[in-house]
């Protein structure tokens, strides 16, 4: 199954979606872009960061390389860009 960034959103917030990512990683995947849009978030917690990384610890992603995904994660916080 592939998740949409605003899925993840929705989930993480109404659910205790880490465990359901823990029970079938085989089965769900991600692009990097959606680690980008959901870290990104520029009034993003520590805490809520931290719950997300170990949800996206456990899909697999679509990979783009790791400089760009940083250098857009940076300017999304800075620029509030949406």
């Amino acid at each position: 199954m592939l998740l949409d960034s605003n899925i993840i959103i929705y989930f993480t917030n109404f659910l205790n979606f880490s465990n359901f990512t823990t029970k079938y990683p085989q089965e769900l995947f991600a692009s990097k872009i959606s680690l980008i849009e959901v870290l990104g978030y520029s009034n993003i917690t520590d805490r809520y960061k931290l719950e997300l990384n170990e949800i996206f610890k456990n899909l697999t992603l679509f990979e783009i390389e790791d400089r760009l995904i940083n250098k857009a994660i940076s300017l999304r916080q800075s620029k509030k860009i949406s």
